[in-house]
């Protein structure tokens, strides 16, 4: 198989397998899931895209989260929903494959040396979060799949055709989880703010990136547009019930939200934060982690934040960190630090961490060359490379844990 020596391959079925034995290990599924796909099994028996036949009630949150199990249940010939999970299990595997590929490209592309992209998939691949609602039956790696592509957009070499792809990128974030429109503005105003003008002038710049921003916002607004104009003239609103139902406990006035905003800092210091279940297992913020190993992962988290005010910091690492200190915010002031909202962000995290990585190797591989600090540098170095492999190890062990705990509740309680 000639395919096997290309890394992408490798890394693709690295991710692939991991998520598989996941799966096959502790047969783990959501109660999230078989609410959705109620709607996905009416749809498919021809009762309509809804929870109870003839209540048009727009009872989910996911387009392709409603759809892609629909059609899975289509291929068991309507016949087993147990054969329907477990193809839209694959779906959900190839997906985060493929994102676990593209984010290995973007490091390689912006760097010679593999080691932070080697150290970014081990992150991801390790993640129990992500490879939990991988496995669940939630979308979650479809917006990952998403994000990765929206990533490689923005941070390989630029020209319209990149615009196309941010812009289907953003398109398929939308259809993944209406709230991406939040990320996407992000990404834009990132883009904006935080890029260089290179040989232009800033005004320049500006002007460029906001005419590639727009392609994209295009491109995007044309993919979502149909799911959009159909929801609305089924069920009479194009907004989910799921959030509408969660609007309503949420104030999100500016006044409010000014407030939060001046008050976050205190939060994250409290462990209040969505910032805390970064790196920890669903619903660990509720007890049973010792605190030095929550300080640990708080300290890990909190570098995306740093980096966003650290000089000489590439603008790729502000831009990822810029996404995942909002996401924070987004996770911790308005929907809550759910866990199923959490991998986005915390892939954003990663991201920021394996460039902010890469920079600074680098910097201390040219000091040792020109033979400036040898002792110092090395020791630096070697101090790098052990923090990464400890959060890989830490989220590994985790998940290990995690999975054995999985199997038990569904053995002996589901």
């Amino acid at each position: 198989m000639r395919f096997l020596p290309r890394p992408s391959w490798r890394v693709f079925l690295v991710v692939f397998g991991l998520g598989l034995i996941w799966a096959l290990a502790t047969n783990e599924a959501w109660e999230d899931f078989f609410i959705t796909y109620r709607a996905s099994k009416n749809l498919a028996e021809g009762k309509g895209l809804v929870f109870t036949e003839g209540e048009r009630v727009h009872s989910f949150t996911s387009p392709l989260g409603v759809l892609l199990p629909a059609a899975s249940y289509l291929l068991t010939g309507r016949s087993s929903d147990e054969a329907a999970l477990w193809i839209y299990r694959l779906m959900c595997f190839t997906a985060l494959g493929g994102a676990a590929v593209l984010l290995w490209k973007t490091l390689r592309q912006l760097y010679s040396f593999a080691a932070p992209a080697v150290l970014l998939v081990a992150w991801v691949a390790t993640d129990n979060k992500t490879i939990s609602y991988t496995a669940n039956g939630m979308e979650t790696a479809f917006l990952l799949l998403f994000l990765s592509w929206a990533l490689w957009a923005m941070f390989t070499p630029q020209g319209k055709r990149n615009a196309w792809h941010l812009g289907l990128a953003w398109g398929g974030m939308m259809w993944t989880r209406p709230d991406s429109s939040i990320y996407i503005a992000v990404m834009g105003a990132g883009l904006l703010l935080l890029t260089p003008s290179e040989s232009l002038s800033f005004l320049q710049a500006r002007v460029r990136w906001f005419r590639r921003i727009a392609l994209a916002g295009a491109v995007c607004t044309i993919v979502y547009l149909p799911w959009f104009i159909w929801a609305w003239r089924y069920y009479g609103t194009p907004v989910p019930q799921t959030i509408t139902a969660k609007g309503l406990f949420t104030d999100m006035s500016a006044g409010h939200l000014w407030s939060e905003l001046l008050r976050f800092p205190a939060t994250i210091l409290s462990g209040e934060s969505s910032l805390s279940a970064n790196f920890i297992f669903h619903y660990g913020l509720s007890g049973g982690l010792p605190k030095p190993l929550l300080m640990l992962y708080l300290a890990y988290s909190a570098i995306p934040l740093v980096l966003l005010v650290l000089p000489k910091i590439r603008w790729e690492t502000r831009v990822a960190a810029l996404l995942c200190t909002v996401g924070h915010f987004y996770l911790t002031v308005v929907t809550g630090p759910s866990p199923w909202y959490v991998p986005q962000v915390t892939l954003l995290g990663l991201v920021a961490l394996a460039l902010a990585f890469a920079q600074a190797f680098g910097y201390l591989s040219r000091l040792r060359r020109e033979n400036r600090l040898p002792l110092v540098t090395r020791a630096v170095q070697i101090i790098l490379w052990s923090a990464a492999v400890v959060l890989v190890l830490a989220e590994g062990i985790q998940s290990v844990i995690i999975a054995r705990q999985a199997y038990m509740a569904r053995a002996l309680v589901e």
